[in-house]
């Protein structure tokens, strides 16, 4: 049968060949071959109707098919297959940013495997062939504005669309900030369009390293340092295309404007605001020669720096240096000087145990070398003593000559009297071991002891010279309601009639020995935590009245020494020579009598107006001065009010404090006391803050969190913002006075009364039932973390101290608590300090105190404005953090709902565990 071609199948195809072709017609055999136009195709399959070929490379145009089989038959079939280039009709997307990994898919005709994509004449990232109509590329990322996109088939024929697709750059339409310190670290935020992930930025050159691409039209950046002056921005999207804002951001040296506050003992301790601008993270302040041992950056504008201990009284210039060496000065900034003369009475503020014990022994050694005089004497009254305390400083701790018994021995052998007094408690603690009567009995028969000594060295004939001393104890029950007790902590040390007078928190103990780090507690250095205590020294007419008081108790034992006899823990029992059973009460009076020190007394460096004030109950007399005195300072506060204390919870102080913020809200209440302390004075302290920060606005009080009535354990909220009915309720009546008992339970119908959820009429939510309060008011207390981060300590706050507008500095006995108001025995003094420009007693005891509560961030508190919040708050997120260094103190915020573990309880504790009248 002769050859034919009948048609082809496809009958179209690309110039590039390559794809298969069915030639249908009659008479093939095996061994034809096949032509397209001039170019042989290879054939891959043949049937007597049917050869399948592979079409080969051929320019576009209708060609004619030619078969040729081996016994020379051919047939030839014009125009029977047309060759095409490719075509493009589509392309998606058709722009993108310089830089970006985009995918665009491109539709067409005649596409054939290992064709090519350009874009721009710059080749695609990558491609893919789909088939004959498809292909998707991956851009370049190195090519700008509008390109044209060409497909190339293998047989070099193209198609190509002019402006097919456009590539956007990066353009730069805004920076803030645009200036900033030289040393690097300010925020910039750049906006713009057309910003790709992985894109770089410089400023003056200089690559940032930290950097966030927010979006496509906005990124965030901490420059990098550079070169003073205005230098440019450069973004660059990934293939280098970038756009450039000359001039953009300008890098600036410090400045220094202000430093606040300008003054400060030589002594150093202050904390002092340093206000300027492009101050960086890293940077250090000297004051004059001395580099300050702790900075603090709050932003560019505002650093806090610890002031160091000066060479001497004087001005000195204070110098910002940033990290990158760039400084700024400001000249004779702060001046260093001695504590402002003022007032009538010279008083020292003592801190801590190391200080406080080592001025006791200071004070008793200048007491063995003075001569002997009818008016030189110690006279001590405290709430405890215990025999084995040591006085003296770290290199006097441990050693038994430094004993306060051997020192008391040494003071009478040197011809001089010592009279103590102590609390001698109720019949139930005289047999509590370890208890106070312990210790005090223990200390009469140690010092009995020392009296019988010098009784028989002044029996010697010829007398010596100088004729020893004799020491007495009274072991003094108190007259108060049951329960209470003379809490007071009175060291009166007179030379020739002069006096100087130590009244503070300090009981004389062992454990109440601490050095000012609260790193070397009982004078041990493995020991961190321990006590913190404060007191003060007056000299001068203030004495007076300390000593006024010490004599009304003294002379309680002189009347009952002339009519009763003294059997060992009788109540109010003297230890005395000749005061011992059978004793004639003539010889008795003589024993016991006191000799009063009228002399006018002088302060040779008045720093302060010093004032007493007591508490106490005699009988049925009740005598608050103290009280009253320290609620019209909080009725007087302008600017500020400090409190430090073992307890804070008494409900008069509580509601003076409240009552001043409501008519005075610019008022700052800031109050540093301990975690818990007890069931019962933790939960009290909680209350008392409740009480406070409920009253306060939104934002300072956000939202409270508490327990259903049902007690279903779901935990439910109200907002302060917007709520309708809000109002805090203090059931404590003060008309009630001492007759408070602990099955009263006033306390516990204090609550917080709001809508209930159904709009119709409000609910009380008991204290007891709130979980949880968010604000930024609290109350701080101070703790180390040791062991590796796991544990806690604390030094015990026992200091009772409060300071007003850096004007008064109030330091005594007494806790903040109702027992201590109303009727235990306390003595406190009242400084008075009025501002003066230059360092006061008062400023000096507030930046030591606060100096050494933080080892991370000065504490700032005066009449201009304060920290202590923002700092204990950042150090609540350092604790979340783990970024607390071991060993280190920080100032924490009390029942913070972020902060775990420093809660005080909730729930009522039971009657037996409460404090009763007699604590709260």
């Amino acid at each position: 049968m002769p050859v034919r071609i009948d048609h082809c199948n496809p009958a179209v195809g690309p110039s590039a060949g390559g794809i298969d072709v069915t030639i249908a017609g009659d008479g093939f055999v095996a061994g034809a071959t096949v032509h397209f136009g001039a170019q042989a195709a290879v054939v891959t399959n043949v049937a007597a109707d049917a050869l399948t070929v592979t079409l080969p490379v051929v320019a576009p145009g209708a060609v004619a098919v030619r078969v040729d089989l081996l016994d020379g038959s051919t047939f030839t079939l014009a125009n029977a297959f047309t060759f095409h280039a490719p075509t493009i009709t589509a392309i998606a997307p058709n722009q993108c940013a310089c830089g970006e990994d985009t995918v665009v898919t491109i539709t067409g005709t005649h596409f054939v495997a290992g064709l090519a994509v350009t874009f721009g004449g710059t080749a695609a990232a990558a491609l893919a062939v789909d088939g004959p109509t498809q292909v998707r590329a991956q851009v370049p990322d190195n090519v700008v504005g509008a390109v044209a996109v060409r497909v190339t088939n293998p047989d070099g024929e193209h198609a190509e669309q002019a402006g097919g697709f456009t590539f956007h750059a990066p353009t730069i339409t805004g920076i803030a900030p645009v200036e900033g310190t030289s040393a690097g670290g300010t925020l910039v935020t750049i906006t713009g369009t057309n910003f790709v992930d992985g894109l770089a930025v410089e400023v003056g050159g200089n690559p940032v390293a930290d950097l966030a691409r927010d979006s496509d039209t906005q990124i965030r950046v901490l420059t990098p340092a550079g070169a003073l002056g205005a230098r440019t921005v450069r973004v660059t999207n990934p293939g280098g295309v970038h756009v450039d804002q000359v001039g953009a951001f300008t890098f600036r040296a410090p400045t220094v404007a202000a430093v606040a506050p300008a003054f400060g003992p030589v002594g150093g301790g202050t904390a002092v605001r340093i206000t300027g601008t492009f101050i960086d993270e890293q940077t250090t302040v000297r004051f004059g020669a001395n580099a300050s041992p702790k900075v603090w950056v709050q932003d560019e504008t505002t650093a806090y720096a610890a002031v160091p201990a000066g060479a001497g009284a004087g001005a000195v210039d204070v110098r910002v240096t940033n990290s990158d060496g760039r400084h700024a000065q400001l000249n004779a900034a702060f001046t260093y000087g001695a504590i402002a003369n003022m007032g009538t009475d010279e008083v020292t503020f003592l801190m801590d145990g190391e200080q406080y014990f080592g001025e006791l022994r200071t004070q008793l050694q200048a007491m063995v070398a003075a001569a002997p005089n009818a008016q030189t004497y110690v006279r001590l009254a405290f709430w405890m003593i215990v025999d084995d305390v040591y006085v003296g400083d770290r290199t006097h701790y441990g050693i038994a000559a430094n004993t306060l018994v051997n020192q008391i021995g040494d003071v009478i052998m040197a011809g001089h009297d010592v009279d103590v007094i102590v609390w001698y408690p109720n019949m139930k603690d005289r047999f509590k071991e370890g208890g106070h009567a312990e210790h005090h009995d223990a200390l009469a028969d140690a010092l009995a002891a020392k009296d019988l000594i010098a009784a028989a060295a002044a029996a010697v004939v010829p007398a010596p010279v100088p004729l020893p001393g004799r020491v007495r104890v009274y072991l003094e029950r108190y007259d108060g309601v049951t329960g209470s007790s003379n809490h007071q902590k009175i060291a009166i040390f007179s030379f020739a009639g002069q006096r100087t007078a130590l009244v503070g928190g300090f009981n004389l103990a062992n454990y109440y020995w601490d050095a000012a780090d609260h790193k070397r507690y009982m004078n041990d250095p493995t020991k961190i935590g321990g006590w913190h205590d404060t007191a003060v020294r007056v000299i001068g007419p203030a004495t007076d009245d300390i000593e006024a008081e010490w004599m009304r108790r003294w002379n309680r034992a002189v009347a009952m020494q002339a009519s009763l006899f003294t059997f060992n823990n009788l109540k109010n029992q003297l230890r005395s020579r000749y005061t011992g059973v059978g004793s004639r009460s003539t010889i008795r009076a003589a024993a016991v009598a006191i000799t009063a020190n009228n002399t006018v007394q002088n302060a040779p460096n008045p720093t302060t107006t010093t004032t007493i004030r007591l508490t106490r109950s005699t009988s049925s007399t009740r005598y608050r001065d103290l009280r009253d005195e320290l609620l019209t300072r909080i009725g007087a506060a302008q600017h500020y009010v400090y409190m430090e204390n073992n307890q804070f919870t008494d409900p008069e102080i509580v509601r003076a404090l409240y009552q001043r913020w409501a008519a005075h809200n610019a008022l700052r209440i800031r109050v540093v006391t301990n975690i818990g302390g007890g069931g019962g004075f933790g939960f009290m302290t909680r209350r008392s803050w409740l009480q406070l920060i409920l009253r306060m606005p939104h934002p300072i009080c956000q939202r409270v969190y508490y327990m259903s009535k049902s007690h279903d354990g779901v935990e439910r909220h109200v907002d302060r913002a917007g709520a309708g009915t809000w109002n805090v309720v203090d059931s404590y009546d003060g008309s009630t006075g001492a007759t408070l008992k602990p099955h009263q339970r006033w306390l516990l119908n204090d609550g917080l009364e709001i809508d209930k959820a159904t709009g119709a009429g409000t609910k009380t939510v008991p204290f007891t039932r709130i979980t949880r309060v968010v604000g930024s008011f609290h109350f701080y207390t101070p703790l180390a973390l040791v062991a590796g981060g796991t544990d806690f300590e604390q030094p015990t706050v026992h200091s009772k101290l409060a300071i007003f507008d850096d004007e008064y500095l109030v330091v005594g006995t007494s806790n903040w608590t109702y027992r201590s108001m109303q009727y235990d025995g306390e003595i406190a003094t009242f400084n008075r300090c009025p501002p003066a420009g230059t360092p006061t007693l008062v400023t000096e005891a507030r930046d030591r105190l606060l100096a050494h509560y933080d080892e991370i961030s000065p504490l700032w508190l005066n009449v201009t404005g304060d920290n202590l919040e923002a700092v204990a708050q950042a150090n609540g997120e350092r604790l979340r953090s783990n970024a607390i260094p071991d060993n280190n103190f920080v100032l924490l915020p009390l029942c913070d709902p972020q902060v775990e573990d420093l809660g005080n309880v909730r729930e009522a504790p039971g009657v037996t565990s409460m404090p009763s009248y007699q604590w709260i």
